[in-house]
């Protein structure tokens, strides 16, 4: 481990390399430089220009044209310890993600800050923080209530913490659709237009949207706010259209926009919406990217609103490329989103999220467009464990710090700098949902190891689906590969306990992907050896689940608050208490205690065909309540 003194580097900036460096050593970050001593200066450059380092014997000088580009230049020189001189290009203004604290996992103030530290050290200006109604508003107190809501005193502290190394800490709210967890309250109801969308046009929700912009921008010493406005589907069609009668959507959401612009307008604010709904209100489905030639002509932004075109799902640059040119004729304040593909589940896309990123990254560079962002969501509960952020991170910020695709050798030093381990470990966790049968990322993103993993026994919605397809020899071979990786990588670090987890979770999978045909199977060929080995199985995953449970709690813990871990935990335990159900069916079967399992005797359907592609046999789902049962569960 090499040893950096920082006496040539201004006293504002000392402290954040020496957070950067030391807490680095405690994470267990790995380092190309051995056992030398190098005393550290820094130099300010003007422009965007390059970022990097120089060294002459042990006297090392850092160059960047902001303090965050100095902090991965700082890495550059850690990684790069076989060259002297090193610089690489800064592409973009402004290099953001934005992390998901409101889909039941609210990440910690600990975890946090050390997220804030990995950001540093990748370049990154801008962290959005996502809260829909995690953040403590006195005025409304069943806002967040129960949610695990961010303080005041919680929010200063990170803001401040992120300007220790000159990144932007920008609150992330919502304030007309996604606040269902909020409007569900009796004491919400007359905000309320539909179960999601508030009430516009309502003077008392303008006091409440004025009430949570003003109290969340308080502890941020940034003037940016992002007011959310996506996926609105349904605007003015609850109360609304009671009250007013029919009116286009477009026109509601131009009259609420205006009114909030202006509540930004007296804070001082500068605010920023995603940009969906403006192509959903002229689509001819109400889709997003089905806009072939918007007409925009007929609607002006407001002057102190920019808008983010948030786009997962292609890997043609042309389309992004046509797509932002359709934003700059509605707008002239474009920022672009990513995302990171740690939301399809258990498991994270990461071919999906390579793909997407690197097509997306190269259109905004041609554009011309000065601000990127990923995104971090955590979609049905924060099921995929938060540390897979980091490889689509790492390769998202090598995409923005180049002018191509990211050098596999480069990709490798920073995995094993912020993880313990390289890209091809890291890449196992991508096989989860690249089973056979699945529809290739580019085109789709199949999620069936979420939906075999919570799929009932007796009634697998999805059995008629994966019938025939090799899936337990799948998960076979990919928990010995991930239980490899985990027994590779170093103790104590986070990654180990994420590779540890996963492989309980294939051999899970292994042992129940296709356990519900072959039960059914069995039970018509009355076959009572195979029934007897099946129950044997059926009670060995009833065994094996708790371990597969606690790492996952212990990975929550690690990265989350306490609330939101009941739904994760209802969750796993309907799941044990079904598959004790099953064992008990079959056992009473097998004692002659009963003569038939009804369940059993229904012919399978399958859940969703694909009639453009007979080859593409898998599916997607994300929805928990969808994949347990047919019958009802929300919203009973």
């Amino acid at each position: 481990m090499c040893t950096l003194h920082f006496d040539g580097v201004p006293e504002r900036y000392r402290e954040a390399l020496r957070e950067l460096y030391c807490n680095n050593q405690n994470e267990l970050f790995l380092y190309g430089r051995g056992e030398a001593s190098y005393n550290i200066t820094m130099r300010m450059e003007s422009g965007a220009g390059r970022l990097g380092f120089s060294v002459r014997g042990t006297e090392t000088e850092l160059f960047g044209s902001r303090f965050s580009q100095i902090c991965r230049a700082l890495g550059l020189f850690l990684l790069h310890g076989d060259v002297s001189e090193y610089s690489c290009a800064a592409q973009f203004s402004d290099i953001a993600i934005m992390f998901d604290c409101s889909r039941n996992g609210v990440i910690t103030v600990q975890k946090f800050r050390e997220l804030l530290r990995r950001c540093a050290w990748l370049g990154i200006t801008q962290v959005y923080m996502y809260m829909e109604d995690t953040y403590e508003v006195p005025e409304y107190p069943y806002f967040g209530a129960y949610r695990g809501r961010y303080t005041r005193d919680e929010l200063a502290s990170l803001n401040d913490y992120a300007a220790l190394f000159d990144i932007e800490l920008i609150p992330c709210i919502q304030t007309l659709a996604h606040l269902h967890s909020f409007l569900r309250w009796d004491s919400a109801s007359e905000l309320k237009d539909t179960e999601d969308i508030l009430l516009a046009e309502d003077e008392r929700v303008y006091a409440f949207v004025e009430t949570l912009i003003r109290t969340v921008s308080a502890p941020f010493s940034t003037d940016k706010i992002h007011l959310g406005m996506d996926e609105a589907h349904g605007l003015g069609l609850g109360v609304y259209l009671k009250r007013h009668g029919y009116r286009p959507p477009f026109e509601i959401l131009r009259a609420h926009l205006q009114k909030t612009a202006e509540i930004c307008a007296k804070y001082n604010l500068r605010p920023s919406i995603w940009s969906d709904m403006f192509f959903r209100c002229v689509s001819p489905t109400g889709g997003y990217y089905d806009v072939t030639d918007a007409d925009f002509s007929s609607f002006t932004v407001p002057e102190n609103v920019s808008l983010v075109y948030w786009d997962y799902y292609h890997d043609d640059e042309s389309f992004y490329e046509h797509y932002l040119s359709m934003h700059k004729t509605l707008c002239k304040r474009i920022i672009f989103a990513g995302g990171t593909w740690i939301w399809n589940g258990f498991s994270p896309a990461y071919t999906k999220a390579m793909a997407t990123l690197r097509a997306g990254i190269a259109a905004c560079r041609r554009q011309r467009v000065p601000s990127v962002m990923l995104t971090a969501w955590g979609d049905y509960g924060c099921e995929t464990p938060l540390e897979t952020v980091l490889f689509p991170l790492v390769y998202a910020a090598l995409c923005c710090y180049g002018d191509g695709d990211p050098d596999s050798d480069a990709l490798d030093r920073w995995c094993a700098f912020f993880t313990g381990t390289d890209a091809r470990a890291l890449l196992l966790l991508d096989r989860f949902d690249c089973a056979p049968g699945v529809k290739p990322y580019a085109d789709g993103a199949d999620n069936p190891s979420k939906y075999l993993f919570y799929q009932d026994i007796l009634l697998g919605l999805f059995d008629r689906q994966i019938a025939g397809l090799p899936l337990d020899e799948h998960y076979r071979k990919l928990c010995a590969d991930v239980r490899a990786a985990a027994e590779s990588a170093p103790h104590g670090c986070e990654m180990r306990t994420v590779f540890e987890f996963y492989a309980l979770f294939a051999e899970f999978l292994a042992a129940k992907a296709n356990i519900g045909n072959e039960l059914r199977n069995a039970y018509h060929a009355r076959d009572t050896a195979a029934l007897e080995s099946i129950l044997r199985r059926i009670q060995w995953l009833s065994d094996l689940l708790p371990a597969v449970h606690e790492k996952r709690a212990a990975l929550w813990s690690a990265d989350y608050k306490m609330q939101g871990r009941e739904v994760l935990d209802i969750k796993f335990g309907g799941l044990q208490a079904r598959i004790q159900a099953a064992a008990a069916r079959v056992s009473a079967l097998l004692g002659g205690a009963i003569a038939r399992v009804e369940e059993l005797e229904e012919e399978t359907l399958l859940f969703m065909t694909d009639e453009s592609d007979a080859e593409h046999r898998l599916c997607f789902c994300n929805k928990w309540h969808h994949i347990v049962s047919a019958g009802n569960i929300a919203d009973i």
